[in-house]
């Protein structure tokens, strides 16, 4: 997960108080064996229907029926020696192409697009393969961890069609476009020239995929012919957008992680429509990471934590939820005591899943959850917990895994 590139510091921080908190060794374990990352399982209802994840990212479902996942991978070896304000912030990047889009098959991943751009600072965070989507039947990865300033020359931060063998074919070069086109609030202080590319949604009607970009806060939309606009700055008082899903009337409905010390109830969800007009939908939320329409049409959103501090690391272990929207202020619980949760969607058959923990799963231990808040949803898919990580998964020099 990215809390905002220049945030990582932070994120380091609190990652090392997170791992005492939980008395996690670094290397320990696999998912399946990692109560803080299960815990909720029995408490709230939930079904464990993937396992064996390293920092998996969004999902999406294909015309097969199957899930699909973006995995950030663990960067490399490749140094960056980039003069840029976010290498001076958190330090040099280690580049590589260790990220990957996996389909789930029994419970656990098998890779199907490999070899794709990873970055991770010296704290051990990473980025790299941010989210998947399918539009027309054919699948695309959004590269967050690309570019020169993340030991990637080869391969920049933008949308990439994967091909019938596992190849990336660029699309859209969004960190060009980044390059060219600042926003009107960016930070100076953390800025990233190639950009962090967090989420993606593919626009049917319109033949083109909506990106949201966190390090600069904007929203933008990538056609299939490379061409790239940007529908609204969202960069005003830094709320580091990282919320995206299609709304029904059209648009999309955007959330926001907030900036440092994530505040509780400073959090919001917008609507944005296709010519850029925003309108506030939802108010005090906290640390929002998704959100995603019900089939019952009410609008839910996902905390990576609540019940923050207002000293390091600021937010609480196991605290994240999943909260139902019941008024333009006010929100009802449906999840509660999820580790760190970066993503959510409701699947085909009408459950809700659950992507986590969002930093720290180097060696294979992130995991995905079935609900059914609804109480209309068909049976959760059958799954097994996976007796390995992903092929590939490994601590890296410098990072912590999240049992």
């Amino acid at each position: 997960m990215r809390l905002g590139i220049g945030r990582r510091p932070v994120l380091a921080l609190a990652l090392g108080v997170l791992m005492g908190l939980a008395g996690i060794a670094p290397g320990a374990g696999t998912a399946q064996e990692a109560s803080p990352v299960v815990a909720p399982l029995q408490q709230n209802d939930l079904t464990l229907v993937a396992s064996g994840l390293t920092n998996g990212r969004s999902f999406a479902w294909g015309p097969d029926g199957a899930l699909y996942v973006a995995t950030a991978g663990t960067g490399g070896d490749a140094a960056s020696d980039a003069d840029v304000p976010v290498v001076h912030v958190v330090g040099t990047l280690y580049g590589g192409k260790t990220a990957s889009v996996v389909r789930i098959e029994n419970g656990c991943p098998v890779i199907v697009a490999p070899n794709l751009a990873s970055t991770r600072d010296e704290s051990g965070i990473t980025v790299g393969a941010a989210a998947v989507a399918f539009l027309d039947g054919q699948l695309y990865v959004l590269i967050a961890g690309g570019g020169e300033a993340h030991g990637n020359p080869d391969m920049p931060n933008g949308v990439y069609r994967i091909e019938a063998d596992g190849s990336a074919t660029l699309v859209a070069d969004l960190g060009a476009f980044i390059r060219a086109n600042p926003v009107e609030a960016h930070d100076p202080a953390d800025y990233s020239p190639e950009g962090d590319p967090y989420a993606m949604q593919p626009d049917e009607a319109s033949g083109a995929l909506w990106v949201l970009e966190v390090n600069s806060g904007q929203l933008l939309r990538a056609g299939l012919d490379g061409t790239i606009t940007r529908v609204a700055d969202l960069s005003e008082g830094d709320p580091v957008p990282t919320a995206l899903t299609l709304a029904p009337q059209g648009g999309v409905y955007v959330g926001f992680l907030t900036a440092v010390p994530f505040p509780d109830g400073a959090s919001r969800v917008i609507h944005v429509t296709e010519t850029g007009e925003v309108t506030e939908v939802w108010t005090g939320l906290t640390m929002v990471t998704a959100v995603a329409v019900g089939p019952d049409g009410d609008l839910y959103a996902l905390s990576f934590s609540t019940g923050n501090g207002t000293e390091p690391p600021f937010f609480v272990p196991g605290s994240g939820k999943v909260v139902r929207q019941t008024g333009p202020d006010s929100s009802e619980e449906v999840v509660t005591g999820l580790m760190m949760p970066n993503y959510m969607a409701f699947g085909p058959e009408g459950g809700l899943y659950i992507g986590l923990p969002g930093i720290g799963a180097t060696n294979g231990e992130g995991v995905i959850l079935w609900t059914d808040p609804t109480g209309t949803a068909g049976p959760a898919p059958a799954a097994a917990p996976c007796a390995s990580p992903m092929p590939g998964a490994s601590p890296t020099a410098g990072a912590t895994p999240v049992s």
